[in-house]
C-alpha cells in the first residue's frame, strides 16, 4: 500500500488482507461513495463522514473497530500502490495459482481411486463411483424421492434392496459371485460377509493380489457389480430374469472382451502394420536393387517367424471379421 491513489477504500484488501466492506458490512451498506479511494477517504478522515450518523450500537462496534485497524496500517505516502497476487511468493499472477485456489478447504481422499483405474469401461466405472456413494436408484432411494416402490429386493424377495444388500449381500448375489470367481480361479478372496460395506470388502479382496494385478481385480468386480445391475433392472421393467449362472456367465464374457478389446486387438494391429512395412520393403528392394522378391520374402519368414506369423493372423482376421 502506498499513497492509496488506486486502492478503493471500501473494496481493496488494504486492511492486513481484508477489506473495509468486509470488516465492517453494516457501515458499507450505509456508507456514500463506495468507490472513493484510499487517499481521498482517509483525507482528513472523510470516510468518518461518509458512514455517520451511527444509528445501532453494531455500527458504533464496527466504527470502532474498523478506526483501530486503519491506525495501525502502515502505508508509503511517498509511493504509488502496486498491485500484487496474493497467492503467489512474488505476488504476480499466474494461472496455474488461480487454478489451484478453487481447491483450497477441499478434502481430498484416495476412497474411490481404484474406480478410475480398473480394467474396465468408462461407463461401469462410474456405476461403481455412484453405487460406493449409495447413490444409485434401489428402492430405499427412490422411496427417499417420494416415488411408491416395492421395498424388497428384486433378486430375493425376501430383504428390503439398497446398494449394498443388493450387490453384496443378497444370496443371489452371492452364488453368481462364487460362480464367477470359481470360473476365474480368484476364489481365494474373503466372503462377502467379511465386512459390512462394499468398501470395505473391496479393499479385503484388493489385498490378496499383486499391484499389477489389482486393476484387473477391479475390472471384475465392477464388470460384476454392472451386471447384478442389469439383472435387477431386468426384473423390474422387462420381467425376464436369469439364473445365477447366467448372470456370473454375462459378467465373466464382459471382462474376456474388454480384455480381448483392449489388450490382444492392439497387438495384433501393431503387428500387422509391422508386417506390412517389412513386405512393402520387399517390393523396394526389388525395385531398386533387383534382388529376388521371393528369396528376400522367405529370409524375412525365417529371421522374424513369430512377427510373420502374428501379422499374417492379424491381416486374416481384419478381412474375415
Amino acid at each position: 500500500m502506498g499513497k492509496g491513489n488506486k486502492a478503493l477504500f471500501w473494496h481493496s484488501s488494504w486492511l492486513n488482507g481484508s477489506s473495509p466492506k468486509n470488516l465492517a458490512p453494516q457501515l458499507f451498506q450505509k456508507a456514500r461513495r463506495k468507490n472513493i479511494t484510499v487517499q481521498k477517504a482517509l483525507h482528513g478522515n472523510r470516510w468518518i463522514d461518509l458512514v455517520c450518523p451511527l444509528m445501532t450500537g453494531e455500527e458504533i462496534r464496527e466504527y470502532v473497530d474498523l478506526w483501530e485497524v486503519i491506525q495501525l496500517q502502515e502505508r508509503d505516502v511517498n509511493a504509488d500502490d502496486e498491485i500484487t497476487w496474493r497467492w503467489t511468493p512474488n505476488g504476480e499472477y499466474t494461472t496455474r495459482s488461480a487454478y489451484r485456489i478453487q481447491f483450497i478447504g477441499r478434502t481430498k481422499t484416495s476412497l474411490f481411486h481404484p474406480i478410475w483405474k480398473a480394467k474396465t469401461e468408462p461407463k461401469c466405472r462410474f456405476f461403481a463411483w455412484l453405487l460406493l456413494q449409495k447413490k444409485i436408484l434401489t428402492s430405499d432411494n427412490l422411496t427417499k424421492r417420494g416415488w411408491p416402490q416395492d421395498t424388497l429386493c428384486k433378486l430375493c424377495n425376501s430383504e428390503p434392496e439398497t446398494p449394498t444388500h443388493l450387490c453384496k449381500d443378497c444370496i443371489f448375489t452371492r452364488a453368481s459371485w462364487d460362480k464367477l470367481i470359481s470360473w476365474l480361479g480368484v476364489e481365494i478372496l474373503p466372503p462377502s460377509t467379511a465386512s459390512n460395506t462394499l468398501m470395505g470388502w473391496w479393499k479385503k479382496c484388493r489385498v490378496r493380489f499383486h499391484k499389477h494385478n489389482k486393476p484387473f481385480f477391479d475390472g471384475i468386480i465392477i464388470y460384476f457389480w454392472w451386471n447384478i445391475w442389469k439383472e435387477r433392472n431386468r426384473r423390474t421393467f422387462n420381467h425376464i430374469s436369469k439364473s445365477a449362472e447366467e448372470v456370473a456367465f454375462l459378467a465373466k464374457e464382459d471382462v474376456q472382451q474388454f480384455n480381448l478389446t483392449f489388450f490382444l486387438l492392439p497387438t495384433l494391429v501393431s503387428c500387422c502394420l509391422v508386417c506390412c512395412s517389412q513386405i512393402l520393403s520387399v517390393f523396394l528392394v526389388r525395385r531398386v536393387v533387383g534382388r529376388s522378391t521371393t528369396v528376400y520374402f522367405s529370409s524375412l519368414s525365417l529371421r522374424c517367424p513369430l512377427l510373420f506369423c502374428w501379422g499374417l493372423f492379424a491381416l486374416l482376421f481384419f478381412f474375415l471379421v
